[in-house]
C-alpha cells in the first residue's frame, strides 16, 4: 500500500508542469548546455555561469533549482568541447542533485558546424518524509520509513548544427530511463526530448535580434513550447521576452560588462496555477575568460558584417 501513495505523491507533484522530472529554465536561451550536450565547445573560450531558478514563488513545495556549468573548446581548431554542470533541484518532498560531464565533438563544413555531444550524469534523488503533512499522523503506511534516498547512473545525447547566423539543435535527456527506488516504492524516469532552432539578424548597426524555438517533451504529456525573442544592443544590453504555450510570459533582462554577464527573468503565470502564487524568478551570473590558444571562432561574429556586435550570448 505505501509504494501505491508514494508513486501517487510523485506523479501528483511532478503532473504541475512536464519539466519538473528535469528542471525548467526561462533563461535557457543564455545557457542551453543544460538540455543538449553537443553545445559544449561552441564557444571559442572557457565560461563558467551560475544559473538559480525559484519557480511558482508562494506555491508551497514549488520546485527551486541551483546550478552551476561550464564548457570549452579543447583544441586550436574548436573541433572538441568539454564542459558539464552541477545542480541541486527540490520540488515538494523531492530532492535531485545531479553530477553531469559532457564531451562534444564538432565536424566543419563549408558553411557550418555539425557537433554531436555525449555526457554522463551521477544522479541522487531523496525522498524527505518529514515535510509529508499526514491527516492521520498515525498511519503506519506512510509515516514509517518514508525517507529515503538513491543513486542512478544516467546517460543523454544531442546534435547541433550551427554557424555565426543560426543554429538548430535536438537531444535526448535521461536515456536510460531510470528507475527511482525509495521507500519500497519503484517510479521511472522517462526520456526526456528537446529540439531546439533560431536565427540572428542586424536589425542595425547597433542591435542584434534573434527570434528562437525550444519544444520540449517526455513520453508522457503534451510537449511544452516555449517562443523566444532576444535582443542586443551594443553588444551589453540585452531584453528579451519568452512565450511559453499554456504556461507563463517570462521578461529578461541582462547586461553584459566585458568579460562578465548578468541576466534576470520574472515568469508571469497564465496557467490556472497563476491564483496559486506570484510568477518565478531566475538569474544568472556568468564569467569567461579569454582562451589562450588561437581557437577558430565558432560563435564569434567578426567578419560576417555585424557592426559593435563581437559574440553571441550562449
Amino acid at each position: 500500500m505505501r509504494k501505491y501513495i508514494l508513486a501517487l505523491l510523485f506523479v501528483s507533484t511532478i503532473s504541475l508542469s512536464f519539466a519538473q522530472q528535469l528542471p525548467q529554465y526561462s533563461l535557457h536561451v543564455m545557457d542551453q548546455v543544460v538540455y543538449n550536450p553537443a553545445i559544449v565547445g561552441s564557444n571559442s573560450y572557457p565560461e563558467i555561469k551560475l544559473h538559480h531558478r525559484s519557480q511558482w514563488v508562494g506555491y508551497s513545495g514549488a520546485p527551486m533549482t541551483s546550478l552551476i556549468s561550464y564548457h570549452n573548446s579543447l583544441n586550436n581548431r574548436g573541433t572538441s568541447g568539454l564542459g558539464g554542470y552541477i545542480y541541486n533541484d527540490k520540488y515538494g518532498i523531492f530532492n535531485r542533485t545531479a553530477l553531469n560531464l559532457a564531451y562534444a565533438y564538432h565536424i566543419p563544413t563549408k558553411s557550418f558546424y555539425v557537433s554531436f555531444g555525449l555526457s554522463g550524469n551521477i544522479m541522487q534523488y531523496s525522498l524527505n518524509g518529514s515535510k509529508i503533512d499526514l491527516y492521520n499522523k498515525t498511519d503506519a503506511l506512510i509515516a514509517e520509513g518514508m525517507s529515503d534516498k538513491t543513486i542512478k547512473p544516467d546517460f543523454s545525447f544531442g546534435v547541433f548544427i550551427y554557424n555565426q547566423r543560426f543554429f538548430i539543435g535536438g537531444s535526448v535527456m535521461q536515456l536510460l530511463g531510470p528507475k527511482m527506488n525509495l521507500a519500497n516504492a519503484t517510479v521511472p524516469l522517462t526520456n526526456h526530448y528537446y529540439i531546439a532552432g533560431g536565427y540572428s539578424f542586424q536589425y542595425d548597426k547597433k542591435i542584434l535580434v534573434e527570434p528562437s524555438i525550444l519544444i520540449s517533451s517526455a513520453t508522457v504529456g503534451p510537449p511544452a513550447i516555449d517562443l523566444n525573442l532576444k535582443g542586443i544592443y551594443r553588444n551589453s544590453y540585452i531584453g528579451g521576452l519568452t512565450y511559453r504555450y499554456g504556461d507563463a510570459i517570462s521578461m529578461m533582462l541582462g547586461y553584459r560588462f566585458k568579460q562578465y554577464l548578468f541576466a534576470y527573468s520574472y515568469d508571469i503565470v497564465v496557467s490556472p496555477l497563476r491564483k496559486t502564487n506570484s510568477g518565478s524568478h531566475e538569474i544568472i551570473v556568468a564569467f569567461h575568460w579569454p582562451n589562450s590558444k588561437e581557437t577558430k571562432p565558432l560563435y564569434d561574429l567578426k567578419g560576417v558584417n555585424r557592426g559593435q556586435i563581437k559574440k553571441r550570448l550562449y
